[in-house]
């Protein structure tokens, strides 16, 4: 089973390459990081049973496992600049930093470079 993926991307080029939606403006992207604390949170307490083991070795009785998340950022920077959202972009990072992988998902902030 492949990987769901999200996208942010402060300049919106990504778009158009990716063919696809992704968010472009500091409150989607808080938006989307507040879901994928509560999709963390969620996957926590479905698989906090099987201490030591991340929720893709949970597999049920037709021998499916879960699906990893990946949520890539792109020009992390230029969110950041918006300073009604910045404090919520910050947390919901750094919550899902600190506790996402154990629920397969997988966070790349990536800062601007020029």
């Amino acid at each position: 089973m492949s990987a769901k993926a999200y996208f942010a991307d402060g300049k919106g080029a990504l778009g158009s390459v990716l063919n696809k939606k992704i968010a472009v403006t500091p409150a989607q992207l808080a938006k989307l990081l507040r879901i994928m604390v509560e999709n963390m949170k969620a996957r926590y307490e479905h698989f906090s049973s099987s201490f030591g083991k991340d929720a893709t070795e949970q597999v049920d009785e037709l021998g499916r496992s879960v699906r990893p998340i990946i949520v890539a950022i792109d020009e992390l920077g230029i969110f950041l600049n918006d300073l009604k959202t910045r404090g919520e972009i910050l947390r919901y990072l750094f919550q899902l930093l600190v506790g996402a992988r154990q629920a397969s998902i997988y966070v790349t902030p990536q800062l601007g470079h020029e």
